[in-house]
């Protein structure tokens, strides 16, 4: 939505009165405000805007969310919507990729919470041919941490797929995150992986890595300017791996 006809839509909302301020979100896809507003009760409330250009994916999303929130997913609430247009909960707290930059002592704590998230997410969306609804941009501006609890924030994906793609993904943007493959990003993604298999009771940790290497090769097609980096990188898991491997032989 070009200009500010996105806030003209918005301004349709039954019970908002005014604009008090807006914040631009990061997103790679979509527009999204952090905004500010004064409900016709006097009351202040600060809520996300996420504008989507394809109104089917908007409902879809929305109805995602919601679907999710009534199962206890720790996801935010959907305030208001109309095609295009998702008002919901703004909640505070630290981005993942914000949290990877800290390197508290105490990451053993939101690395096990971040994959609780995870597999419960899966859980709940697994069918019977084994497969679960794919994230599938499982970036780490997709989740924030509150109060000891994750939240994801990007529901737009309806593939179906293997759910050690997912966290395949993820662990991809967690090794590429600046400083890429640091040995302690490393250390991070294997306690992840090992969290969710604990939870799960699923052992998928083979497939996982593979889709970590096919995740950094598709980073590779769009940004070859990392090439160099990323495919170092690559080599260090294949030979990671293959140690491992004659470790357990």
């Amino acid at each position: 939505m070009q200009g500010e006809k996105w806030q003209e839509k918005l301004m349709q909302w039954p019970e908002i009165e005014k604009i008090l301020n807006v914040e631009h979100f990061f997103s790679r896809r979509n527009e999204v405000y952090g905004v500010d507003v004064r409900l016709k009760t006097g009351q202040t409330l600060k809520v996300v805007v996420k504008v989507i250009m394809d109104e089917v994916k908007s409902r879809e999303e929305a109805n995602v969310l919601r679907c999710l929130l009534m199962h206890r997913m720790g996801v935010p609430q959907v305030i208001w919507h109309i095609p295009g247009m998702i008002v919901m909960e703004y909640i505070p707290g630290v981005l993942l990729v914000d949290l990877l930059g800290k390197r508290q002592s105490d990451s053993n704590r939101w690395i096990e919470r971040l994959a609780v998230w995870l597999a419960s997410y899966h859980q709940l969306t697994l069918n019977e041919a084994g497969k679960v609804l794919l994230i599938q941009d499982a970036n780490l501006r997709n989740f924030i941490y509150y109060e000891n609890e994750f939240y994801g924030i990007d529901f737009e994906s309806k593939h179906w797929g293997d759910p050690a793609r997912d966290l395949g993904e993820l662990c991809s943007f967690i090794l590429n995150n600046d400083p890429s493959f640091a040995e302690w990003k490393f250390a991070i993604v294997e306690a992840l992986i090992r969290y969710y298999q604990k939870e799960t009771g699923r052992k998928i940790e083979e497939r996982v890595w593979c889709y970590i290497i096919q995740a950094l090769e598709e980073t590779i097609k769009r940004r070859p300017q990392q090439e160099n980096v990323l495919r170092e990188g690559i080599e260090s898991i294949k030979m990671m791996k293959k140690l491992s491997l004659l470790e357990g032989n």
